[in-house]
C-alpha cells in the first residue's frame, strides 16, 4: 500500500507515527512523508527527517519526504495525488469540544475532501486489535469493505461487523456490501450488529465504546450526506468524537462524460466523486 504520513511534529503527529509503526508494513509498502510549515523550513526538514528515520529503522520503504507550502489540508491532499497514495494518515488533535465540532481540522477537512482514504490516528499508538467496520448495502460501503482488506492490520485482529439497515439515500446505488463483507472478511467477523438509520453517528460511537474498538472504518459518501450535530455529518460527528482511531474510505473517482463538440475553450475531462 502507497502511504502518505502528514506530520507537524506536533504530539498528535508523534502518536499517528507510532501508531503507523505499529501496523505490519512490509517492503512492499511505501511511505511518503509530508510536512507543512508550522514555524520554519528547517524545523519541518526536521521533523521529517525522523520520522525517516524511525520509518527506516523498521525496514519500511520511504520514498519520498516533502515539505509543502499553503493552506495544510490542501497541501497535504496534492502530495498524496501527486504521488498516487492509497492511504492518507494523520494525527488528531483531541478536537471533542463544541469549538472543536464548530472549528473543524486539518484532519476533519481531509476526510470531507481528498479522493482516497483518510485515517485519523488519535489517542492509542498500537496497531488496532478490535475493529468496528460501519457499513450500509451502498457502494460506499463495499469500498470501506475494499479498503479494510487492503489495510495491513495484525492478523489476530477481530472485526464487528455494523450493519446500518435502510435504503441508501441520494444517488448511490444499493448494492450487497454487507454480504460482501462477509464473505471476504469471512472468520475475522466476530461479531455482526444491526441499528437502524436515524442517529447513525451516536449508535457507532456507542457501540464502539462497547466493544472496546481500536478503530472504526466507515465509508465516506453516504455517511457524509444529511444533517448530524449541529449540521455536521456522520462522518464529522464520527471524528470529532470518537475515542479511538477512525478510518473514512472513500468511492473510487468515477469518470464523466463530456461532449466532445465543446468549444476549444471548455473544460474537456472532468472526474466526480
Amino acid at each position: 500500500m502507497r502511504i502518505l504520513f502528514a506530520t507537524d511534529g506536533s504530539r498528535g503527529a508523534g502518536v499517528a507515527l507510532d501508531f503507523l509503526l505499529a501496523l505490519p508494513l512490509s517492503c512492499a509498502d511505501e511511505v511518503t512523508v509530508v510536512s507543512v510549515p508550522t514555524t520554519s523550513d528547517r524545523d519541518a526538514h526536521a521533523v521529517i527527517s525522523e520520522c525517516r528515520w524511525l520509518l527506516a529503522a523498521r525496514q519500511v520503504p520511504v520514498t519520498t519526504l516533502l515539505v509543502r507550502h499553503g493552506p495544510p489540508a490542501e497541501a497535504v491532499e496534492s502530495a498524496a495525488l501527486e504521488r498516487g497514495c492509497e492511504l492518507i494518515v494523520i494525527g488528531s488533535r483531541g478536537l471533542g469540544t463544541i469549538a472543536g465540532a464548530i472549528l473543524g481540522s486539518v484532519a476533519r477537512a481531509l476526510a470531507r475532501t481528498a479522493p482516497m482514504p483518510v485515517l485519523v490516528v488519535r489517542s492509542r499508538r498500537e496497531a488496532p486489535r478490535h475493529v468496528l467496520l460501519a457499513i450500509d448495502d451502498s457502494t460506499d460501503g463495499r469500498s470501506a469493505v475494499d479498503c479494510l482488506l487492503h489495510l495491513p492490520l495484525p492478523q489476530a485482529s477481530q472485526i464487528a461487523l455494523l450493519h446500518i439497515l435502510g435504503a441508501p439515500t441520494g444517488e448511490h446505488p444499493q448494492v450487497d456490501a454487507v454480504e460482501y463483507a462477509r464473505t471476504s472478511l469471512a472468520e475475522r467477523i466476530t461479531e455482526q450488529i444491526l441499528i437502524e438509520r436515524g442517529h447513525i453517528g451516536d449508535e457507532v460511537l456507542r457501540a464502539a465504546i462497547v466493544r472496546g474498538t481500536d478503530l472504526i472504518v466507515l465509508g465516506s459518501r453516504d455517511q457524509t450526506q444529511g444533517a448530524g450535530l449541529l449540521n455536521t455529518s456522520v462522518a464529522d460527528h464520527i471524528l470529532a468524537h470518537a475515542h479511538c482511531a477512525v478510518l473514512v474510505a472513500k468511492s473510487p473517482v468515477r469518470p464523466r462524460l463530456v461532449d466532445v463538440r465543446a468549444p476549444a475553450d471548455a473544460v474537456a475531462f472532468g472526474v466526480t466523486i
